[in-house]
């Protein structure tokens, strides 16, 4: 069995070094080539708690923003999702991404004039709603 890992250092959460080790994170992989056009892309977040972003518990916002816009850049829809434990319904939800910073990583994503408004699919589910 075969499988490729690849590890970088991102000292920081500045949006361009997040960019730059993105890269170079995928770049062993092969990259971001296998992305085309009209793809619908879900990025499994870890959101599993409603704890602020230094405290590192759950994905951080920064490095959602960046590679979801580094795939809608390549022409995919993006949905960023997580089916976090415990009390199932909207407003719990809305709690955990509001105070992981996924609520504001959205906002400012849809804010971004770089972004199409025709390819921005960028939006905040949770897996159990599929």
């Amino acid at each position: 069995m075969s499988c490729d890992v690849s590890l970088v250092r991102c000292t920081d959460y500045e949006i361009d070094h997040i960019r730059a080790a993105l890269d170079r994170l995928l770049a062993p992989l092969g990259g971001l080539d296998w992305v085309t056009p009209g793809m619908k892309i879900v990025i499994k977040a870890n959101l599993v708690a409603g704890r602020p972003p230094e405290d590192a518990v759950t994905t951080h916002p920064a490095l959602l923003c960046a590679l979801s816009e580094m795939l809608i850049a390549r022409g995919a829809s993006v949905v960023i999702g997580d089916s976090p434990g415990g009390v199932y319904n909207a407003a719990y939800l809305g709690r955990i991404y509001q105070r992981c910073g996924a609520a504001e990583a959205e906002a400012a994503h849809r804010k971004n004039p770089a972004i199409s408004k025709e390819t921005m699919v960028l939006q905040l589910i949770a897996f159990s709603s599929f």
